[in-house]
């Protein structure tokens, strides 16, 4: 490859990803859900849900559990028995052969009491019956048969999963608005500077008229001079909103999750945007359904009665099974002969149920009930402040839409006398100043119409946010 070839590749490769990607509003909500943050989270909050659903279940599935113990006695313990089982016998055991009339070997009665062995100690006697090794390998089952709390726990978990899918849409609510209320700057300052560039290509054409009419004499060098300082304010004016177009776009970046260096540029446009209301949207009641956080909050009131419930389970008693076994090893030493085993194996069923905890159960079950309160209020609060936002909503959009077709009245009239004031200066009958003004006045309409296009699309934007239509 030459180096010719080389320096293209580069250069056009360089170019392509500087590139600007069309981006219409759908695009960056879309890119957003897909990338932001906080949808992520809440994601994952989901299948953190998921995973608690399937830990609270096997709590009450049997609960397997193996043990091995393993034990050397290097100091044995001891028990302390009376001085007269030095004899192998005991005054029991004699007294009950005497009680029978046993006789011995001799044919002599037995005595009620054993013979006194002038040799036999006094004190009593510390004897060990542990072996030194002890080996114990052991398994155990447990089984929950019965329990109210583990019940409503597992409804609480479901629950909790119902909620957390919720607030993930609220959360894909609250970004998509988020990326409305930053796409929406960016899209005016575009369509600023159209008209600007629209504004620009005239002037500087009317410019060039001027100057080609100066050669000729007919018009001053002051004439020159005051268009041409009109056009480089206007250039200077589009300077400025491109600097602010940056701003504003990476402050759209960062609600989508874009990396920084990724290049966007707005695709729509405010008049593509400027769909027709839906009549009923501008009257009749709110459905407050159709809000997320709404749906949010009902959850919150049945995780809230769900709390009394478990208070009110909490007081039943608790059922269990149990059953284990073990194998037991003792012996002095490994060797043959010298060890034996020791099984052992039992089954079971534990019940249990709280009596009296100091008296704390009726206030837990009434702060239960206070919570209950809490969330209704809590409810019925949210749906106030939706009904006020929907009616200041209602009240900005038909504002907008009448301020608009004033605004476009008024541009039209500004259009017709910045034309009337060229016509007349190409004739000579009108002044460089005229023209000026005219133009000015102009300027101002269309960046009034720009303006009003931008609330009347904002008012829509929020009628449909407090509606819960997006």
């Amino acid at each position: 490859m030459s180096k010719l070839h080389l320096f293209i590749l580069l250069t056009f490769g360089t170019m392509a990803s500087h590139a600007q990607k069309p981006l219409s509003l759908e695009d960056a909500i879309q890119y957003a859900l897909k990338n932001n943050i906080g949808i992520r989270n809440a994601q994952i909050n989901i299948a953190d849900a998921e995973e608690r659903i399937a830990e609270n279940t096997a709590t009450g599935l049997p609960q397997v559990n193996a043990s091995f113990d393993w034990q050397s006695f290097f100091l044995k313990p001891k028990i302390a028995f009376p001085a007269s089982f030095t004899n192998g016998t005991s005054n029991a055991i004699f007294g009950v052969l005497n009680a029978y009339g046993v006789k011995d070997k001799n044919g002599n009665e037995i005595p009620g009491t054993p013979p006194v062995d002038p040799n036999a100690p006094t004190k009593p006697v510390k004897v060990a019956i542990q072996q030194t090794h002890a080996i114990t390998p052991g398994i155990s089952v447990n089984q929950l048969l019965y329990s109210g709390s583990y019940m409503v726990a597992k409804k609480a978990a479901r629950d909790y999963r119902d909620l957390v899918q919720k607030q993930m849409m609220s959360k894909q609510n609250e970004i998509r608005n988020q990326v409305i209320d930053a796409y929406l700057p960016a899209l005016l300052i575009t369509e600023s500077v159209k008209t600007l560039d629209k504004n620009i290509a005239n002037l500087e054409k009317l410019l060039g008229e001027t100057k080609a009419l100066n050669q000729q004499g007919f018009v001053e060098n002051l004439d020159i001079d005051r268009l041409s300082l009109t056009l480089e304010n206007i250039k200077t004016q589009r300077a400025n909103l491109m600097r602010n177009k940056d701003l504003v776009i990476n402050a759209l970046k960062f609600v989508m999750g874009a990396a920084s260096d990724e290049n966007f540029e707005v695709s729509d446009d405010v008049v593509g945007l400027l769909t027709d209301v839906n009549p009923t949207d501008l009257e009749g009641t709110v459905d407050f359904n159709k809000r997320p956080e709404y749906a949010l909050i009902r959850q919150g009131e049945r995780m809230q009665a769900l709390q009394l419930e478990l208070t009110k389970a909490s007081a039943l008693p608790t059922v269990a099974g149990f059953a284990s076994y073990s194998y037991g090893f003792q012996g002095n030493s490994f060797k043959k002969d010298d060890y034996f085993f020791l099984p052992t194996g039992l089954v079971g069923a534990r019940v249990s149920m709280p009596i009296w905890n100091g008296g704390g159960s009726p206030h837990t079950r009434q702060r239960a009930v206070l919570a209950i309160e809490l969330a209704k209020n809590q409810r019925i609060e949210f749906e106030n402040a939706v009904n006020l936002q929907v009616s200041n909503a209602r009240i900005a959009y038909n504002n907008a839409k009448v301020n608009l077709a004033a605004q476009e009245k008024n541009l039209i009239l500004a259009e017709k006398i910045c034309n009337i004031s060229k016509t007349k200066y190409k004739e000579g009958v009108g002044s460089s100043v005229e023209i000026i003004q005219a133009e000015s006045t102009l300027y101002q309409n269309q960046q009034n119409v720009i303006q009003a296009r931008y609330d009347l699309l904002k008012a829509r934007m929020d009628l449909d946010k407090a509606l819960g239509n997006r």
